[in-house]
């Protein structure tokens, strides 16, 4: 059948369906333009009406173009008034917008628009604010949002016309936008670095929460710490924990270098980690104990770092203070021992070994609070202990290492 044989009666239909519809004031049919750029779907025809047949069986349909020479079809799922600058002249074909029921754009998830802008272009002056399904950068994930009607102002967060940093949270004003860095970060929200240490996340955001946070310590990757924000005025960067023994600490080289364990529970941050830490040579150390009996105290070092694994994470350590006795000095400027690395002064074996743990073993220790964990208060086998306090046989229930910068 001809072009010029289905036209008289197709044009009659459109009459007809046009006359009877609400949106009778509109363009609907259009011959010589063409909707650009918004075809989901192109196929063969007999007659333009299979067109309009077609686009009415799919939800997602708003219009659709009739290539008149090759007698076929292209779906597409934006309508002329959503999208007027993709309208253009093109005598091959011929546009039509779908009107009987036809899914207004951004009210389902597979119709999600560009902006509420959009939706309202394409659904005319009276669309009411809602939430609507947005889906503005275009990866195929839609969103439900509010959408305010009334208000002539593009939503920038939305349709992704910011330019916060990636760790900035962009929030919607009138007229423009705001950028904030997220928990964690600082900056002016254009431009968001991670804090170095929990000490700068104290001072910079003013949290006095305990709880994790990501740090950035230098030009290397950022990672994740438990902040102390509240034991001695705070800032305490934690890198070692004990509490319950459900952590096993009698591992190897490679574990203790990279980290192991839960920042929320039990865990070692790993000897690299700490040594991007103390690389500034501006750190003390705090460390926290407390018996079986419910029993605190405390040691302080007004200096203390941890050399590069070239050196053997090589202890450096200040001057001691506290109520928990000094039992860390024997173990200054030793290198870290493990099981399967023995870097102490013990001629007759491997104190790691022997004493179930991982230390910068001397000829063993004074100290081993990444010993066997001993669920009460004492025990003939090598346990977690700070010899200066309950002495050598006397284990820990709970022992936690944190730093920050000793001019904090």
């Amino acid at each position: 059948m001809s072009w010029k044989a289905v036209w008289p009666f197709y044009t009659g239909v459109l009459i007809d369906i046009i006359s009877a519809s609400k949106q009778c004031t509109q363009a609907n049919s259009i011959n010589g333009m063409a909707l650009q750029g918004f075809v989901f779907k192109k196929f063969s025809v007999t007659t333009i009406y299979e067109c309009d047949m077609s686009c009415q069986r799919e939800i997602t349909c708003q219009s659709f173009n009739y290539v008149i020479e090759e007698k076929s079809c292209e779906l597409s799922n934006r309508t002329k008034e959503a999208r007027p600058e993709n309208f253009q002249p093109d005598p091959a074909r011929f546009y039509y917008t779908r009107f009987v029921g036809r899914t207004p754009l951004g009210s389902i998830p597979q119709l999600p628009a560009k902006s509420c802008r959009e939706i309202k272009a394409s659904e005319g002056q009276d669309t009411i604010s809602n939430k609507y399904w947005l889906d503005p950068s275009g990866n195929g994930k839609a969103v439900l949002v509010n959408c305010d009607m009334e208000m002539e102002d593009i939503d920038e967060c939305i349709t992704g016309n910011h330019d916060c940093h990636v760790n900035a949270t962009c929030t919607n004003t009138i007229g423009s936008h705001n950028c904030t860095c997220k928990e964690g970060f600082t900056g002016d929200g254009r431009l968001c670095s991670a804090f170095k240490n929990c000490a700068e996340i104290h001072k910079s955001a003013g949290k006095s929460t305990d709880g994790t946070y990501t740090i950035k310590p230098d030009n290397m990757t950022a990672f994740e710490v438990f902040c102390d924000q509240t034991t001695a005025g705070g800032g305490w960067t934690v890198f070692q924990r004990r509490l319950d023994g459900s952590v096993d600490f009698y591992r190897n080289w490679s574990d203790y270098k990279h980290g192991f364990g839960d920042v929320y529970g039990e865990f070692w941050i790993g000897l690299d980690k700490i040594h991007r830490l103390t690389s500034d040579n501006n750190s003390m150390l705090r460390v926290d104990l407390e018996d079986f009996k419910g029993n605190t105290t405390y040691a302080e070092y007004n200096i203390f770092g941890v050399m590069s694994e070239k050196d053997k994470y090589r202890l450096i350590l200040g001057f001691y203070s506290g109520s928990a006795g000094d039992s860390l000095s024997t173990h200054r400027d030793r290198p870290w021992s493990t099981p399967d690395q023995d870097n102490d002064e013990f001629s007759r074996g491997n104190c790691a070994e022997h004493w179930h743990g991982a230390w910068w073993y001397n000829e063993c220790f004074h100290s081993n609070l990444n010993g066997r964990y001993h669920r009460h208060g004492s025990s003939y086998t090598p346990g977690v202990t700070w010899g200066g306090w309950k002495g050598e046989r006397r284990f820990l229930k709970r022992t936690e290492m944190k730093m920050r910068p000793a001019d904090f």
